[in-house]
């Protein structure tokens, strides 16, 4: 028995990536289904660990994804982002590797490697992130992640290539046939020179109709949040998603 599990975390709305304030799109691909398998999302506004990635504009975003015996799936995705005068980029891209494992009847586990890849960045941008992810019944989900190079930028600060790390707990709940509740928090400890990190949530309802799913969201960060990356990119926000999966 093997499953395959393929997810977007509470934090990230992109439809081909793995780790990182929107819903689960799809929580797994179990053995029976097709190898090859993706999705096209119109994106209200596209959120990473509870930073506007379009500074508050809308975002289109597409991704493909196959998975192999024992539990490997590889996965490939792009997004229009924004992310404001110092990171000069308009699309993103993301190669993702990930392996699955099944602890039983109600229990599984997954470890994963996305690459982000900014084409037309001036500077040196791209990022690589290492997932790992236990999961009970798909519907509880805590993920901790690790950033060993990773650029930020804020006000009146910037983190070169440096270390950093994500720790996030998600939950899906079915109410109804076509009806779920998502929800989800996490704390995202910023890299050197920063010395801090910051709280994000979010809580949102979910509904799908056959290869349709629509998501609406209500996103937060706390103040540091706030403070370090202006209210374009952090605080309180409506984030709505339109799904089309194949």
């Amino acid at each position: 028995m093997c499953t395959a599990m393929r997810r977007t975390t509470f934090t990230r709305t992109f439809v081909g990536g793995t780790l990182s304030l929107l819903a689960w799109l799809l929580t797994s691909v179990s053995c029976h289904a097709q190898d090859w398998g993706g999705s096209i999302a119109a994106v209200s506004d596209y959120v990473t660990r509870g930073l506007s990635q379009t500074r508050g504009d809308p975002s289109l975003q597409a991704g493909v994804h196959r998975t192999f015996p024992h539990g490997w799936s590889l996965g490939a995705g792009a997004a229009t982002v924004d992310l404001g005068d110092w990171i000069d980029a308009n699309y993103e891209l993301n190669l993702n590797v990930a392996r699955t494992w099944t602890l039983g009847e109600r229990w599984s586990a997954q470890l994963s490697y996305t690459r982000y890849i900014y084409p037309d960045e001036r500077g040196d941008h791209d990022y690589g992130e290492l997932a790992g992810s236990l999961s009970y019944h798909d519907l509880l989900t805590a993920t901790i992640a690790y950033f060993p190079h990773v650029s930020v930028y804020s006000r009146g600060t910037t983190a070169w290539s440096a270390e950093a790390f994500a720790i996030e707990l998600s939950a899906l709940q079915p109410v109804s046939e076509r009806w779920s509740l998502l929800g989800g928090m996490g704390y995202y400890e910023l890299p050197d020179p920063f010395r801090k990190g910051y709280l994000f949530w979010s809580l949102g309802l979910a509904f799908s109709w056959n290869a349709l799913q629509l998501d609406l969201l209500r996103i937060d960060t706390d103040r540091t949040a706030r403070q370090l990356f202006g209210t374009d990119r952090a605080g309180s926000r409506w984030s709505a998603a339109l799904m089309w999966k194949f």
